[in-house]
């Protein structure tokens, strides 16, 4: 319904051209296309309504009304479409006519502009200039206003299908009339420009763009100097204009100078000492106050002033460019962990910004034109100077208050190094007053002119040497008292010694301080508090275990108590002494046990040192009876026995053992094979004695080799 609505109330429409009655037209050509589509949805609304009729559905008045306007629309539309056309058609006769009308309008404005141009091509008053130019943009502004409707004129004669009429006479005073209205508009500005040149404020001047308007002006003169060349009235006015541009040009250059912004009021004192007479720098100063004055005698000491000046406001811009940059650098101001303060980072792009103006203010002091500005450059290069070595101080003090700061929050090293603890806790407090005040206020330079800041950071690192020599001889004595910490880092052995309490703290380190020491095993114990012994240790070490997962029985088991480093170093006494006793134990039950499950029995330092002694005993037995070559047969016994436990299954532990066993053992068969073939009698012969030796004396395992 809608959409008939709106086709209806579009053929209503009032046509304003001829143009527009075509664009009607066009579109009552559409309409059927459109009033068919509405047709098929309206019939599908229409069979809904007889489905409702169907069972007596009771319509209100409303959809009533709808339905049948619904068949009625089209006719409707039918009936305004051809009054429509017929309106058309009477409008388009009225709109022919008035194209005749305006036909004849055109002709009779074309004969009144060009009595007009006509006239005014026969002025040549100079003082009457501006009224002139007026009168030359508003008939110019007429004639392309005429141009203009005689194009739309030709373009609905097609339209009418009426002879095409050229309006020639238009085109021909345009080009007739265009020399004289360049010369008098361009006369007319020119003399507006110069009396702002000469007359307004200097500070009101362009000067930037004075250059390119006087050539724009100069060359636009030149130009009608060549097409008035035989019309003298006309080319008197051009070579009028054409002299003032000339006589002007000369003092560009001083205009130029006298508006430079770099300009300040000790230049023009300067300029006024030369010139000998009073020159201010004011809002009110005007280009021919200063010729008035005799400026242009002093051409010369302006431009040299002005160059100065410009060179000067080169470096006030390179220092006002700084200064902004730093207005709004700040700090990275964050809280840090559960410290209950914070921490700053100074972004790299600062840094690189310190460096890069520091560099560009050195440079700025060696300039010759500094002048007026050298004191503002020394309070710079010394400000970025200050604020370069603030910061390292700062940064440095940071540095290494977040790796002390953990450290003397441990009990334990606190307990142990009471004047270091209590020196940090000074310096803590002036670190967390410091970084208070950064937090509020992150502005780099608001921050960095503080001289009591960079005192209070000095103090600080002076605390932090004193309390780094202690902690560092702290951890040398420690290192005195137990040697293998020496194989950690200080970080590793302060994070040991910060939970001396804590046993269990050592575990992550073994392997450094102790060859494949992976881990010991600690077993809780079930202790009781007494009066002698309020604080007893509740855990034991039972085993030693390697980085492939060998463990082996310590003997005896020991209680960590004391210090770290005391009872580190009975844990070391303790490896020696079982691995002592395994070694003796398993040589008391290596010909006790079946060979193939005693190579399981022991761990793997063991069993091989135990086979070397075994062997050394064997070949020397051998060598004093003359049955080696018998010996050998039983090495390949072992060796076939060796074998086939490597091809059976076998935990990863016993097959790294086994396989280290199998080379040391081809070794020694190889070696017995060497004895045999130099027939060696005795146990002295060099052949035997040059071999590694390993010989269980004493329950201690001692090894011979002896060089040539």
């Amino acid at each position: 319904m809608e959409e008939y609505s709106d086709i209806y109330q579009r053929l209503n429409t009032k046509p304003t051209s001829i143009e527009h009655i075509l664009e009607i037209k066009d579109w009552i050509e559409t309409i059927p296309v459109s009033v068919k589509a509405q047709e098929d949805i309206i019939r599908r609304y229409l069979l809904e309504y007889e489905v409702l009729d169907s069972f007596w559905w009771a319509l209100d008045d409303n959809e009533f009304e709808a339905k049948w306007e619904a068949y009625g629309w089209p006719r409707r539309i039918q009936k305004k479409v051809e009054e429509t056309q017929l309106y058309l058609e009477k409008e388009t006769s009225f709109f022919k006519h008035k194209q005749l009308e305006d036909q004849i309008n055109l002709e009779d404005q074309l004969e009144t502009i060009n009595v007009e141009v006509n006239r005014l091509q026969t002025l040549n008053d100079v003082e009457a200039v501006h009224e002139i130019a007026n009168d030359v943009r508003k008939n110019w502004k007429t004639l392309k206003d005429l141009q203009e409707f005689g194009l739309l004129l030709n373009q609905r004669q097609v339209l009418f299908g009426m002879p095409m009429v050229p309006y020639d006479t238009i085109k021909d005073l345009i080009r007739e009339f265009e020399p004289y209205r360049n010369l008098w508009v361009t006369a007319s500005d020119w003399l507006k420009s110069k009396e702002i040149y000469i007359d307004n404020p200097l500070g009101n001047i362009d000067a930037d763009s004075i250059d390119r308007v006087v050539n724009e002006y100069y060359k636009n003169i030149i130009k009608a100097l060549r097409v008035f060349n035989e019309i003298p009235a006309m080319l008197k006015v051009a070579q009028n204009i054409k002299t003032q541009i000339e006589e002007f040009k000369p003092l560009i250059p001083l205009i130029k100078a006298l508006k430079n912004p770099g300009l300040r009021q000790w230049h023009m004192e300067e300029l006024s000492k030369t010139a000998g007479f009073q020159i201010s720098l004011n809002s009110a100063l005007t280009f021919q106050k200063c010729l008035q004055m005799g400026i242009i005698e002093h051409f010369d000491e302006v431009m040299e002033v002005s160059d100065n000046a410009a060179k000067e406001y080169v470096i006030e811009e390179a220092l006002e460019k700084i200064e902004k940059e730093w207005k709004d650098t700040t700090l990275e101001v964050t809280e840090h962990k559960n410290t209950d303060t914070y921490i700053m980072k100074v972004a790299d792009e600062t840094l690189q910004m310190l460096d890069d103006h520091t560099i560009a203010v050195q440079q700025l002091s060696f300039s010759p034109f500094k002048g007026a500005l050298e004191k503002k450059i020394d309070e710079w290069e010394a400000k970025l100077r200050y604020n370069r070595l603030l910061l390292e101080e700062w940064m440095n003090c940071q540095k290494r208050w977040m790796w002390l700061e953990p450290i003397f929050t441990s009990e334990d090293i606190t307990k142990q190094l009471p004047q270091q603890s209590k020196k940090f806790k000074t310096m803590d407090r002036s670190w967390r007053r410091i970084m208070k005040n950064a937090s509020m206020n992150k502005n780099v330079l608001v921050i960095c002119s503080d001289e009591r800041l960079f005192d209070s950071l000095k103090d600080c690192n002076k605390i932090l040497d004193l309390v780094e020599r202690g902690l560092s001889d702290y951890l040398e004595m420690k290192r005195g008292a137990f040697p293998r910490f020496y194989f950690l880092s200080d970080d590793e052995l302060l994070e040991i010694l910060s939970q001396a309490k804590n046993p269990l703290a050592v575990q992550p380190h073994l392997r450094k301080c102790f060859e494949n020491i992976h881990k010991l095993e600690f077993v809780k114990l079930d202790v009781v508090k007494t009066k002698s012994c309020p604080n007893p240790v509740d855990l034991e070490i039972t085993r030693m275990f390697s980085a492939e997962g060998e463990s082996v029985e310590l003997i005896p088991h020991m209680q960590p108590e004391g210090n770290v480093e005391q009872w580190l170093l009975r844990v070391e006494e303790v490896m020696r002494n079982t691995i002592r006793e395994c070694l003796g134990r398993a040589l008391e039950e290596i010909d006790k046990t079946d060979q193939s499950v005693w190579v399981l029995s022991w761990p793997g330092q063991v069993v091989i040192a135990c086979c070397q002694a075994y062997w050394t005993a064997q070949v020397e037995h051998a060598i004093l009876s003359g049955t080696l070559s018998e010996y050998m047969d039983v090495m390949k016994e072992f060796l076939n026995m060796l074998r086939n436990l490597v091809k059976g299954p076998l935990k990863r532990v016993e097959r790294q053992v086994l396989s280290a066993l199998i080379v040391i053992e081809v070794h020694a068969r190889d070696v017995l094979t060497k004895l045999i073939d130099l027939h060696v009698t005795s146990c002295n012969e060099f052949d035997w004695i040059s071999q590694l030796r390993y010989y269980w004396i004493q329950t201690e395992m001692k090894f011979s080799l002896v060089f040539s």
